[in-house]
């Protein structure tokens, strides 16, 4: 096989470049995607505003009685970049875990509202506060702008992530950022406006040209009539370091677009819509378009459960590649009960079609779930699965299959303090979309990350936390294992 060679020297699996008339093809109906795709945003983000605009009230839903929740566990998703700060969480440098962490970028995540689409956003909400105080502002602020910052300390013991350079350094960072919220900014029940930036600063101790400024956008927004509610979401990242899939240092841009719709046909029955674009534009690497379509619809069987079905149709274009078209059918069910368990899941066949290679055709078990049960006062148990089949940025001509889960475990201690634990496993099983290409790799990722919190206010958290993570790879270029253990600060205003 051919190779390509990243921005650190490193090589990785290649093909040949596709015939000159199939290129251009394949970049005429990119062009027209990206074009349409782009069209679609704008409009629905200036149909957003104005719907905004002409909302006459908005009441935001005051916080239910637990007097002190805890926030709900972080997953990574590529989705969703901007999640709050929870207790436990690695403020400072989560962006850089990020880029090691578990690949899916699709667990389903546990929603707050059980009406509209607001769920889809649920993991950008800020964390709902229940003080006397919060609860006035949110009755008499129909907005607000919130200064966010944080700093850490990190020390890590394979910076590179590498299997033969294992190279160690201290790592400082420091985030700020601004968020602009507008209507029922705490619940996102009804309509709401969010825009958030947060930028981050890295500097490496001894590995000064490693410093970094990373950063990620997003705009959130949602407005209702009656039956229907519409939902826009546009998010954007900018991200140096190291990245698992492709096993070395690498810059990247990652762009998400979505648009969607709920209906309430009746108190039984809801329909859904979405058309979602992600991008992934890496510098050395292999650059990916996705656009995908979902209908699905949602039927309440018991007051607390409900049944439903989605189908799913896209395309995924990844470079010097065959273009990919993609089928799901799935179903789907949703358990709710108020304030001790709540479960999510989707689960289906995929079907895969490879442009020009007639042989190839694929059929897969897919899959996602979500579940977060509180069976005691100040205790959260948070649960997500997957799998999904997902395009290579390394490896020219091949997908692979990620089936993995997430569990974490956050206890409250004397009210201020939080203790957690979190583990996760990933299995991405590599496959060929050409059929002159020979695809065996089979990587097993693992990491364990125990934390100590504490809140030194309402607006300042600190805690500590270490973490391990270990990538088995039967491709010894791939494999690795990291030791981190930090301190960390943030702060919400």
């Amino acid at each position: 096989m051919n190779q390509i060679t990243g921005t650190d020297g490193s090589s990785h699996d290649s093909t040949p470049a596709s015939a000159d008339q199939s290129i251009d093809s394949r970049a005429d109906l990119r062009g027209r995607i990206l074009k349409n795709g782009s069209a679609m945003g704008l409009m629905a983000t200036v149909v957003g505003m104005v719907g905004l605009s002409m909302a006459q009230t908005i009441n935001p839903t005051q916080p239910g009685a637990n007097a002190d929740p805890i926030p709900s566990a972080q997953t990574r998703d590529m989705f969703r970049p901007l999640m709050p700060a929870s207790s436990g969480q690695n403020l400072g440098s989560e962006a850089a875990a990020d880029a090691v962490a578990p690949l899916q970028p699709t667990p389903e995540a546990i929603p707050d509202t059980e009406n509209g689409v607001g769920a889809n956003v649920d993991a950008s909400a800020p964390p709902v506060e229940i003080d006397g105080k919060a609860v006035a502002e949110a009755q008499r602020r129909l907005w607000r702008i919130r200064p966010k910052g944080g700093a850490a300390m990190v020390y890590d013991d394979n910076i590179f992530i590498s299997n033969t350079n294992r190279v160690a350094d201290v790592i400082w960072s420091v985030t700020a950022g601004l968020a602009f919220e507008i209507g029922d900014y705490r619940n996102l029940k009804e309509n709401f406006l969010i825009a958030e930036w947060y930028g981050t600063g890295y500097f490496y101790t001894q590995n000064p040209q490693q410093n970094a400024f990373n950063q990620a956008a997003a705009l959130l927004g949602q407005y209702r009539w009656n039956k229907l509610t519409g939902q826009i979401e546009s998010r954007y990242q900018y991200l140096t370091g190291p990245d698992r899939e492709v096993g070395a240092f690498t810059d990247r841009q990652l762009f998400v677009n979505a648009i969607r719709f709920n209906y309430d046909y009746s108190d039984k029955t809801t329909f859904d819509a979405e058309f979602l674009q992600n991008t992934q534009i890496f510098k050395s690497y292999l650059n990916q378009y996705d656009y995908r379509l979902k209908l699905g619809g949602d039927y309440r069987i018991l007051p607390k459960v409900k049944i439903g079905g989605e189908g799913v149709a896209g395309i995924l274009d990844v470079a010097d590649s065959p273009l990919q078209y993609y089928q799901q059918i799935r179903g789907r069910l949703r358990y709710d009960a108020t304030g001790k368990l709540a479960f999510k899941s989707s689960a289906g066949i995929e079907f895969r079609q490879f442009q020009g290679e007639s042989d190839e055709f694929r059929i897969e078990p897919v899959f996602s779930l979500g579940l977060e049960y509180t069976p005691f006062d100040g205790t959260l148990i948070s649960l997500t699965g997957y799998r999904d089949v997902i395009g290579s940025n390394s490896l020219v001509g091949q997908n692979y299959v990620a089936t993995g889960f997430q569990i974490s475990i956050q206890q409250r201690v004397l009210q201020k303090f939080f203790v957690g634990v979190a583990f996760g496993y990933e299995n991405d099983t590599y496959f060929a979309t050409e059929s002159d290409i020979d695809s065996s790799r089979v990587d097993n990722y693992i990491f364990a990350r125990p934390s100590i919190s504490y809140n030194l206010a309402d607006w300042a958290k600190t805690g500590i936390f270490y973490e391990y993570r270990n990538n088995d790879s039967n491709e010894s270029s791939s494999s690795f294992y990291d030791n981190r253990v930090g301190v960390e600060l943030n702060l919400t205003f």
